[in-house]
């Protein structure tokens, strides 16, 4: 199991959740929205707190973390844990993995499993107070200790295999 992030006062952790990129065109990208999104979101530290403010200026309370990379864009968490739960996260910041597939069609080929992990500001005072309160510390919490690796179930790789055997034949249709 990972290791859960530890999250300021006024932030809700949801959960980690698989993200299917091409059926979640209602989430928006947040990245270089704010002045604190405009570096490199594998670099980045607090970020967390970073894409909770910038999820706060646009007036949304949920959002979530691929790797980092800050995405929001709608306050219904549904939209956000639609394809499932995902044991995959790392760090607070969700996490991107290859694994190896095979279909008896297409053969041999490799899949990315994305996965996010979502958060919500729950009370909008308390996480301002604690993002001011934590503005000069040079690290998110979140993201101070490594998680164990964990591959997916095979269920779960079968089921996103696919879902995307499944696009690629609509795809070639």
């Amino acid at each position: 199991m990972p290791r859960l992030p530890v999250v300021t006062a006024g932030l809700t952790y949801i959960g980690c959740f698989y993200l299917v990129r091409r059926y979640a065109y209602h989430l928006l990208s947040l990245e270089g929205a704010t002045e604190d999104l405009a570096d490199n979101y594998q670099n980045r530290t607090q970020p967390v707190r970073k894409c909770g403010q910038a999820t706060k200026e646009y007036n949304y309370t949920t959002f979530s973390l691929v790797n980092g990379y800050c995405i929001s864009g709608s306050n219904d968490t549904d939209d956000y844990t639609v394809f499932g739960a995902s044991d995959n996260c790392q760090n607070g910041t969700g996490d991107i993995r290859e694994v190896e597939a095979y279909d008896w069609r297409y053969g041999r080929y490799r899949v990315t499993l994305y996965s996010m992990d979502v958060y919500q500001i729950s009370n909008a005072v308390s996480f301002d107070t604690s993002v001011a309160a934590i503005l000069n510390s040079p690290e998110d919490s979140s993201s101070a200790a490594a998680s164990s690796l964990k591959l997916p179930s095979v269920a779960t790789v079968m089921t996103l295999v696919f879902i995307l055997a499944f696009e690629l034949v609509s795809f070639v249709l």
